[in-house]
């Protein structure tokens, strides 16, 4: 599976990542565009509810450029009632948008830290169901350079 996050209004840089994804998936895997226009990405100044929403020719050009799911999420589905948990970080957007876009490197690492935890849950349930989930243990952990044997289950 790729996938190709997005925010939506897609253009040629778009479609070019898609193409790029399905050469990775190949034929038998599977591309995954998400659409989502992340309010928690619009500063105070910023006009979230202008943002350009054209779901129908988005859905188009994912079609034609080989996605096979599209992931639109509503903002309540991302952001539940009672979300409270967020990731702190100031040093390097500051160093980068954050002069002129205060709280976007939070929002954005809050967001990108969500995706990768419900990814990794899924694969950990799908390695638990087949019985596998030993193997992906050592695996994973090595992949982040740690001391495989050294790394129990909880």
């Amino acid at each position: 599976m790729v996938l190709v996050p997005t925010m939506g209004a897609l253009h040629r840089g778009h479609a070019a990542l898609i193409e790029r994804a399905r050469a990775l998936a190949g034929r038998e895997g599977l591309v995954v565009v998400s659409i989502f226009v992340n309010p928690a990405q619009f500063g105070p100044k910023e006009d979230f509810a202008r943002y350009p929403r054209p779901f129908a020719a988005d859905r188009k050009l994912c079609a034609a450029h080989g996605a096979d799911v599209i992931f639109h999420p509503t903002p309540d589905a991302m952001y539940p009632a009672g979300f409270s948990a967020f990731v702190d970080e100031s040093g390097v957007s500051a160093r980068l948008c954050g002069a002129s876009r205060p709280g976007l490197g939070l929002r954005l690492i809050t967001l990108h830290n969500l995706h990768f935890y419900l990814g990794l849950m899924a694969c950990m349930r799908q390695e638990i169901e087949a019985g596998t989930f030993a193997a992906f243990r050592r695996e994973f952990v090595a992949g982040y350079g740690t001391n495989a044997e050294s790394a129990e289950p909880t």
